[in-house]
């Protein structure tokens, strides 16, 4: 390969890796998101499109996110995600998050912390995920619609 060629090559692996995820990350990226929200929603209000950030909503999760990547066994880590992933693909059902929520508790046991924080935040509120839920199937179902009609 020439010095070229692997510059490139470099240049793409720093493309795709992964950012630090750090608090100030997070809050750029919500940020970002927000903002587009707003130009995407210009007819609601600045309220209805507030993440509240500033409340520190997100904290707990993150705190999980940093005490998962920090702490937990790689092979423990790769399985918690396998089954996060595995929850995302289903849509967010109630059958998923069941099926998640104790794959997370057996893969959690004896990690104390992380398995607190984890009923605390993903188990909390599971009319969270019936909303998810909701929402990502109707987006599945415009998105067939559209793809019907073309």
């Amino acid at each position: 390969m020439t010095g070229a060629g692997l510059a490139s090559s470099k240049e793409q692996q720093s493309a795709l890796a992964v950012p630090e995820f750090t608090n100030e990350y997070f809050l750029a990226r919500a940020a970002e998101v927000q903002d587009q929200l707003r130009q995407q929603n210009p007819d609601l209000q600045a309220s209805d499109v507030d993440l509240k950030l500033s409340s520190g909503w997100w904290q707990p999760m993150f705190d999980l996110s940093t005490l998962v990547d920090e702490s937990l066994p790689k092979d423990v880590n790769d399985k918690l995600q396998a089954a996060c992933k595995d929850f995302v693909v289903a849509n967010y059902s109630r059958e998923a998050l069941s099926k998640f929520s104790s794959e997370a508790r057996a893969l959690l046991a004896g990690h104390d912390e992380a398995l607190r924080l984890f009923e605390s935040t993903v188990l909390k509120n599971p009319g969270v995920w019936d909303k998810m839920h909701e929402h990502t199937i109707a987006k599945q179902e415009k998105r067939d619609a559209a793809t019907k009609g073309e």
